[in-house]
């Protein structure tokens, strides 16, 4: 309900008067382009007006026009669907005599927060079916690190990663499935990026797993295989995570047709469990006090397709 009040000096009161409701509707994509346009406020009084925003649900989230009442985003991170699926603002519109107030309500639409964080691989990754890899950038890698929800960091810890991977001297695995035994996976969350260096050409059959539960076992593949790729520093992405990989704390496991490596001055302090095989299941015995480098993002959050 919205009222008009009459502010004119002969009032003895202010009497409101009862009107259509004031209400502008409006849906936006999450992640919205700043300075795109929402709504413009259609107000009913006449002469020269003034568009106020008085009140807004989060702070610096939409902007006004005072003279147009267009309503623009202001501020775009205030429009991710998985912190809220909706926002509100309110209206003065003001001729100098008379006022309205009006209520702006914005839907939030969801949208795939991968695709829309890819530059260089988007057009790779809006190809390809859900359940396949897609290579990317390590930008790209980085980006999705930074601007999606709930993530962590599996598999090896940023600091293990760069130790490891500025080792002069390597081994590398040839037809094994290996685990480093740290940096697990929480509980009841998605595996969608993964990064590894490789020390071979014409990879095709490597593939990402995770357990529940344990790092000896109950591994399941991620997705496809990961695409064919060569030797150097590689980063891939998931499309279509439809189910979460784990109900408890996870481990994440490569099998590796060839390519992957660890460290074997020790720069990389950490410890690893490998056997021959494409497997579910992993020996306790066979442990490496060395850190495998490759590492996952997982969040318990759903942000895609």
């Amino acid at each position: 309900m919205a009222w008009v009040v009459s502010c004119g000096s002969d009032d003895t009161q202010d009497t409101p008067m009862e009107v259509t409701a004031l209400i502008t509707m409006a849906e936006v994509d999450e992640n919205p382009i700043v300075g795109a346009e929402v709504a413009t406020v259609n107000s009913t009084l006449t002469g020269t007006l003034t568009y106020t925003l008085s009140e807004i649900t989060v702070d610096n989230a939409l902007a006004i026009d005072e003279t147009s009442g267009v309503v623009t985003i202001e501020d775009s991170s205030a429009f991710d669907y998985e912190r809220r699926t909706a926002l509100s603002a309110t209206i003065v519109v003001s001729n100098g005599t008379e006022s309205e107030e009006w209520s702006v309500r914005v839907a939030i639409r969801n949208i795939d927060d991968i695709e829309y964080w890819l530059t260089d691989s988007k057009a790779a990754y809006q190809a390809v079916n859900s359940g396949n890899w897609v290579g990317i950038t390590e930008q790209e890698y980085e980006e999705l690190a930074t601007q999606l929800n709930g993530i962590s960091k599996a598999g090896t810890t940023d600091l293990l990663y760069s130790q490891g991977s500025n080792s002069e001297l390597f081994e590398s695995y040839d037809g094994f499935t290996v685990s480093n035994d740290l940096s697990s996976i929480p509980e009841n969350s998605y595996v969608f990026a993964f990064k590894y260096l490789a020390l071979a050409d014409d990879l095709g059959e490597n593939k990402v797993k995770v357990s529940n539960g344990l790092v000896t076992g109950g591994y399941t593949d991620i997705g496809n295989t990961l695409p064919s790729h060569n030797q150097g520093q590689q980063y891939f992405v998931l499309k279509g995570a439809q189910q979460s990989t784990t109900t408890s704390r996870g481990f994440l496991a490569i099998y590796s047709q060839n390519g992957v490596s660890y460290d074997s001055q020790g720069n990389a302090a950490g410890t690893h469990l490998f056997d021959e095989g494409d497997l579910v299941e992993l020996s306790s015995t066979n442990v490496l006090d060395r850190v495998c480098i490759y590492q996952g993002l997982s969040t318990p959050i759903k942000q895609w397709d």
